[in-house]
């Protein structure tokens, strides 16, 4: 059980690409092969080095990581994947959270594990957490050992 972060339709509905959205950018200098090349690039370097695992990860610290200026990367996620950078990492996050209540014999805590997901607070993982699942981490776990 994962989220889908290939496109913008887990979590909220403000992630959708709207018209207004893609307005915005309709004088961008980005290429649609450009565009191509950051989202790989982005989507790469998320599933192979996990950035979203720092608390203090920002669009900074990702702008410097890719070598690519902030406002292409905000364009990128806002065009192609119907979404913010606030939500790309909390995306990841949570997956991660979910991928690690799946493993078998762990024994940490939940909000170890959201702490280890990066999560800097037990409330905004738990905020964070439901708003994608639509379960708290506690009763999405029991949904997970029912399911077995």
């Amino acid at each position: 059980i994962y989220l889908n972060l290939e496109n913008g339709n887990s979590g909220s509905e403000e992630t959708k690409t709207s018209d207004k959205e893609k307005e915005k950018y309709s004088q961008s200098s980005l290429s649609e092969e450009r565009k191509l090349e950051i989202k790989e690039s982005i989507i790469a370097h998320m599933e192979n080095n996990k950035p979203y695992l720092h608390p203090d990860f920002n669009m900074r610290m990702f702008s410097e990581q890719l070598n690519i200026p902030p406002y292409h990367i905000t364009e990128v996620l806002s065009t192609e994947l119907g979404k913010n950078f606030y939500h790309l990492v909390n995306e990841y996050r949570v997956n991660e959270v979910i991928k690690n209540l799946n493993f078998p014999g762990r024994e940490f805590s939940i909000e170890g594990i959201g702490y280890d997901a990066g999560f800097s607070s037990k409330s905004t993982f738990f905020t964070v957490f439901k708003r994608f699942t639509g379960f708290s981490p506690l009763k999405f776990k029991e949904k997970i050992e029912k399911e077995k």
